[in-house]
């Protein structure tokens, strides 16, 4: 069974019907695991979960463009798990054509996100997205354009719990030098209001010998 197949067995949720699960601050476990186990892992998870559907369709576009300072210190105090630790980045959801400038604060093992719309390409931050990155004590006069990713993603809901997984398949770097592709690999990620390691999905991961992540 192809993978369309697969998520017409999830029943439906909507954009408006999701905001009660948007889970802006909250737990994150990823797993990377190769495209070809995907079907695997959805085998069945229709029991627990619903999948995003917009428009007739359960696999959106996202885009994503990264911002760091000349001395890469996001980057750098992710790799090093400093906490707190910031990600800015402006998102467009290509099929809705929406688009946010974010700011993701890790704390103490939480993400909490918050956002603004935002112009992705702009080159200069309007007063308001000044004042926004000001209240994080983020500098805005030192943040550059750094890496674009572009990539598919499945959203699924849970039927019984404060749960998000989200799946991206045919994912792609790409900075002023090169592009990269990955499109033989999977990054999921489960969010959650609290660590719940008894949801479906965590036991999915854990029957198939797939082991939480940091990237």
């Amino acid at each position: 069974m192809d993978l369309n197949s697969i998520l017409r067995q999830f029943s439906p949720i909507s954009l408006e019907e999701m905001d009660s699960v948007e889970l802006m601050n909250r737990f994150d476990s990823k797993f990377i695991f190769p495209l070809l186990s995907l079907n695997e892992v959805l085998k069945n998870l229709n029991k627990y979960y619903q999948v995003l559907n917009v428009k007739g369709k359960n696999v959106h576009s996202y885009e994503s463009l990264y911002l760091d300072d000349q001395k890469n210190r996001f980057y750098n105090d992710h790799h090093s798990g400093k906490n707190p630790r910031f990600k800015v980045r402006h998102r467009k959801y290509v099929d809705s054509n929406m688009s946010y400038l974010e700011v993701k604060e890790k704390k103490n093992g939480r993400t909490n996100k918050n956002r603004i719309s935002s112009t992705m390409w702009a080159e200069d931050f309007s007063d308001n997205q000044t004042k926004f990155l000001n209240d994080f004590s983020l500098p805005t006069k030192n943040l550059r354009k750094t890496i674009k990713t572009s990539y598919d993603r499945i959203t699924l809901v849970s039927l019984i719990s404060a749960e998000r997984i989200t799946i991206d398949i045919n994912i792609q770097f790409s900075d002023k030098k090169s592009t990269v592709t990955t499109h033989e690999f999977v990054v999921a990620e489960i969010k959650q209001n609290k660590i719940q390691r008894d949801s479906p999905f965590y036991k999915r991961m854990r029957a198939m010998n797939l082991r939480r992540t940091n990237i």
